[in-house]
Parts: C-alpha cells; structure tokens; sequence
C-alpha cells in the first residue's frame, strides 16, 4: 500500500477525525496532507471506501490542489472508471452539498465531461453507469447555477 497512514486509513474512526482536520486545518497544512494521503495513486481507494471518500471530499472543497488534480487525473485515464467507484456519486454529493469554490466545480464539470469514445461505448451497455454520470454533471452543473432573485 502506498498510503501515507495504512494502518490508521483502515480506522473509520481517523478518516472522520481527519476530515474534521481538513476542514479547519490553514492552506499549508492542508497541502501537506494532501501531500502525505497520496491521493495521485490511491485514487480509486478514495472512491471505493465510505469514510475515505469524505477525506477526498473535504480536500477538494477545501480546494487541495493534489486531490483535485488525482480526480481530474483519473477521468483524463476513463471517465467510466472513475464513475465506476462504489461510492463516486457520495463523492459528488459531498463536493456539490456543502460550499465548494465555483472553479473547483468548473475543474470537476470540464473534466467529468471530456468523455472519449471509449467511455462512451461502455456507458452504452451500462444504465446506472450512466446515470451516475448524468446525474453527477447535472448536479456539478446546478450547484455552479448563480442564485438569482426575482
């Protein structure tokens, strides 16, 4: 595992408490963990656990360069992978349900949406695949929406 914390990553216990840090932590701290969590190779670890995708999450919203930039990664590699990850679409509620700067979004909504042929034709023998992806840019797009008033 190249995790930078393997033992305590399997604790659901610290992965809350580390979200709890990410949330509060300043900038430098949060570039240093998102440094140490090694999000670049363990990013379907991240989307494939419950407690570690909420790590992911907060580092994003936060604005963690290197969490965003292992998602945006990993959807250059195959959208439909990425998607794919047990919990993908807990990963884009936490993002899109709790405040998120708007580039951060704009990052998520350009790159979930940059599908290639490849993930096309898979999404085409797949329905909750899609809808996952379907719902995920609907969701990404609606949460960057300004609120107007009439």
């Amino acid at each position: 595992s190249h995790l930078a914390f393997p033992g305590m990553m399997a604790s659901k216990f610290f992965k809350r408490v580390l979200v709890a840090y990410l949330t509060h932590c300043s900038e430098g701290h949060l570039a240093w963990v998102g440094m140490l969590l090694n999000f670049e190779s363990q990013i379907n670890f991240y989307l494939d656990d419950r407690y570690a995708v909420q790590v992911l999450a907060a580092s994003i919203r936060r604005g963690c360069p290197r969490a965003l930039n292992a998602v945006l990664t990993s959807f250059r590699s195959s959208v439909f992978n990425t998607v794919n990850n047990r919990y993908f679409e807990l990963f884009m509620t936490l993002v899109c349900g709790k405040t998120c700067p708007i580039p951060v979004l704009r990052n998520l909504y350009t790159g979930l949406a940059q599908v290639t042929l490849a993930d096309w034709l898979v999404f085409g023998q797949s329905a909750k695949q899609y809808r996952a992806f379907s719902r995920s840019l609907a969701t990404l797009q609606a949460t960057m929406r300004p609120i107007t008033c009439e």
